[in-house]
């Protein structure tokens, strides 16, 4: 019969390094998440998503001109480019929100890594905008800072985005949501 042991072997010492590794399978860099496949460094996966804005309330009507998402994941880093256009608004109310991130967010530091921006058509902002994602989320929060940076109030979905022509374009980094160990 075979003894196993857990968190006991060391491949290597400090004095006596192996050189190559060969494997069949890949190097899982969050064995703790329990699902080991979609978080090893050889799970790579490239794709196109649809992202609109909405509000927590009721979404607005938008006539977009252009709605495109583009990603890239590695484990469980995903790199997300966004741009958005439209030629008109109407309604909406709560909180704006952009939807449609290709995974939920893991939410551990707001899920964002960097994120940066360009909008001509977010109302309010005075070219100042924080950007979030929350825990177990695939959206996207809109806030304004005071001018001192020291609080926030959310971009609303009625009044955030002119009525006018507008775009946005972004690129976030986030970690995707981490599966619990019971799946």
């Amino acid at each position: 019969a075979a003894s196993y042991v857990n968190n006991a072997i060391d491949l290597g010492t400090a004095s006596y390094n192996y050189k190559d590794l060969y494997l069949s399978g890949g190097v899982v860099f969050d064995a703790v998440s329990g699902n080991a496949t979609s978080n090893t460094l050889d799970d790579y996966e490239e794709g196109t998503f649809t992202p609109s804005f909405i509000g927590a309330g009721q979404n607005p009507t938008i006539n977009y001109t252009r709605a495109t998402g583009i990603y890239t994941k590695v484990g469980r880093v995903v790199h997300a480019s966004i741009m958005l256009a439209w030629t008109g608004k109407s309604g909406g109310s709560g909180q704006l929100r952009l939807s449609g991130l290709p995974f939920a967010s893991n939410g551990a530091t707001r899920g964002v890594a960097s994120i940066s921006y360009n909008d001509n058509g977010l109302i309010g902002s005075n070219g100042n905008i924080l950007l979030h994602t929350n825990a177990s989320s695939n959206a996207i929060y809109f806030m304004v800072p005071d001018s001192e940076f020291q609080s926030s109030t959310y971009l609303q979905a009625n009044s955030g985005i002119t009525t006018g022509s507008g775009y946005f374009q972004m690129a976030i980094t986030y970690h995707k949501q981490r599966r619990p160990i019971w799946h």
